[in-house]
């Protein structure tokens, strides 16, 4: 079976970190994925949440990056690691699962978009340099 994600290490298009990038890419895409099909599933189903309410969760998500993404951006281009904003948005996502997780255990809904808004945050403190150090490549 021919691999189409991950090329040989003396390919000359890529670069050496080039593997580790797209691993990172796939396990936050997986992670992500079953976190919003939880969501969804959790307040439709054991909160009896309505389409509005539900709908309003996820819009808090994309204003929490929005709060974010200037900010991010700017201190993107002022910094030269990159890799420690990345590091920041990985502890701040771990820190929103956690918020999320605990409650759905606690059956809150403010809660759950509590740490949809900070997902959303600290997502931006992620893809934004993980973006460009992509780009940069």
């Amino acid at each position: 079976m021919v691999n189409i994600f991950f090329r040989s290490k003396g390919s000359k298009h890529l670069t050496h970190d080039f593997n580790s990038m797209i691993q990172i890419v796939i396990l936050n895409s997986v992670g992500f994925y079953f976190l919003e099909f939880l969501v969804q599933y959790f307040t439709s189903q054991q909160l009896s949440a309505s389409g509005f309410q539900i709908g309003l969760i996820y819009s808090i998500l994309v204003v929490g990056h929005i709060f974010s993404s200037t900010f991010v951006g700017w201190i993107t281009d002022k910094t030269k690691s990159k890799t420690t904003l990345i590091v920041i948005g990985s502890f701040g996502r771990g820190i929103s699962y956690f918020i999320i997780y605990f409650s759905i255990v606690y059956s809150n809904l403010v809660s759950i978009a509590t740490g949809m808004f900070t997902l959303g945050f600290f997502a931006g403190f992620f893809w934004i340099p993980f973006d460009t150090l992509i780009a940069e490549k």
